[in-house]
């Protein structure tokens, strides 16, 4: 009997309960008192399949897929709005100086986010990033807006666009006005607007350029390069000059040839030949030979060849200007005189310091036919016997020394013997004019 009489109380107190209790309707509520929740400081729970998918604390943090929110929504997952996201704004009325707006969040693209910090900006794509209340976006403290500037890599970018890192451009092109430029697929740097200089500045470090990339990713040979002290190289990563094109015994090399001892030099090429220094030059070798050549021209306009023969096996270095002038073949004058083996062309085309070897001259210049003009004064014998006597040679004809100092004029020197020859010939023929006639008396 006692337990009935329990039984009986507690079925009494289950039905007093349930009796009392508020049900919600699944198919509505009407009233404005209807509310779904709890009246401690339990979370609220909705699972599906036993999961979280919405729970809320009872401080008012919410999370979607979670039940362990940070922030007043916490979304474990993608946040897709039917709209696009182009339209999807999310506020922040009431943050804070100093405090979080956004942490492990997730924006895709073009997602606006407003009100931080009294600015708008647009996420591109962020992921566990944050913003604090400054004007700046941060995104996975990678990418920050701040100020209008754009920083990948850094927070603290000095450009509109700062990109501390690698940057990866696919058929496209880097540009400066003009019209989009669509016709090629090659990567390009363009500067269309009018008078507008594109600058390349290091700081005391080299410009290089590769083309080999397929192999070597970074490049291995450079095919050009321009030195922080302004020397160019085609074909090689280290010219020894203004301008060096090639490397080894094939290289050509420009630049200066200043300095007394080469003669006041202005200006050099040098094949396999470079200057070292204001004074002295060097050769490169092939292993078996590191001869060179070199044409420099001097500050009076002259242009002046010289060679730098073999020595052997090894490079050749600390070459003396000296001796790039003592070895001087060829000579062109300003005056447009040439010398071999000599700069002395003074009032001549042609000089030769030398031996000269040919197999014909021709020597434009008059001739010595007036002997036989009847009108012309033929020397008498006696006459032409005392001019010897006087001065130890034919007239008209330059004595020895002046020959040994001077030199001789070829062509006039031809026609001044022509013209004694012919001069002979008068004279052979007088005399056989007047032993015919002593031979005619004799026979009388």
């Amino acid at each position: 009997m006692k337990n009935n009489l329990k039984a009986f109380i507690l079925l009494f107190w289950a039905f007093s309960q349930t009796a009392c209790a508020q049900y919600w309707n699944t198919t509505g509520n009407t009233g404005s008192g209807s509310w779904l929740g709890t009246i401690d400081n339990n979370p609220l729970e909705i699972r599906t399949n036993n999961a979280y998918r919405l729970y809320i604390l009872a401080d008012g943090r919410t999370g979607i897929n979670t039940n362990q929110p940070i922030g007043l929504l916490h979304v474990n997952g993608k946040l897709v709005t039917g709209s696009g996201m182009a339209n999807f704004t999310v506020r922040c009325s009431s943050c804070s100086t100093g405090s979080t707006a956004f942490t492990n969040t997730e924006f895709s693209a073009l997602t606006r986010v407003a009100g931080i910090g009294g600015n708008q900006f647009t996420a591109l794509y962020s992921k566990s990033g944050s913003n604090s209340q400054t004007a700046a976006g941060y995104f996975d403290g990678k990418v920050i807006v701040t100020n209008g500037s754009l920083g990948i890599g850094t927070n603290t970018p000095i450009q509109t666009l700062d990109v501390n890192g690698r940057v990866n451009v696919s058929n496209g092109v880097i540009q400066r006005g003009g019209s989009p430029i669509t016709s090629t697929s090659d990567l390009g740097l363009y500067s269309l607007d009018n008078g507008i200089h594109m600058r390349f500045v290091t700081n005391n470090a080299p410009f290089r350029f590769f083309s080999d990339g397929g192999a070597n990713p970074v490049g291995g040979t450079e095919i050009f390069s321009i030195g922080a002290n302004g020397n160019t190289g085609v074909g090689t990563g280290a010219p020894q000059d203004k301008l060096q094109v090639g490397a080894g015994m094939g290289k050509i090399v420009m630049g200066t040839a200043f300095g007394a001892n080469l003669g006041y030099g202005a200006s050099y090429i040098g094949f396999n030949a470079s200057r070292q220094n204001a004074s002295t030059w060097s050769t490169g070798n092939d292993g078996a030979n590191n001869g060179a050549g070199i044409i420099f021209s001097d500050v009076a306009g002259n242009l002046l060849f010289s060679n730098i023969p073999s020595t052997g096996a090894t490079d050749q270095t600390g070459i003396p200007d000296a001796t790039i002038l003592g070895n001087m073949t060829l000579f062109v004058g300003s005056n447009g005189g040439v010398g071999i083996g000599t700069r002395n062309t003074t009032g001549y085309k042609l000089a030769v310091n030398g031996f000269v070897r040919t197999k014909k001259v021709v020597v434009e210049t008059g001739w010595s036919d007036f002997v036989f003009d009847k009108n012309y004064p033929l020397r008498p014998l006696e006459d032409v016997e005392q001019h010897i006597k006087d001065y130890g040679h034919l007239p008209e004809i330059p004595s020895a020394s002046t020959i040994e100092s001077n030199g001789a004029d070829v062509g006039e020197l031809l026609k001044l013997q022509m013209q004694k020859i012919e001069e002979l010939t008068l004279y052979i023929i007088e005399q056989d004019k007047r032993i015919k006639a002593l031979e005619a008396q004799l026979k009388k």
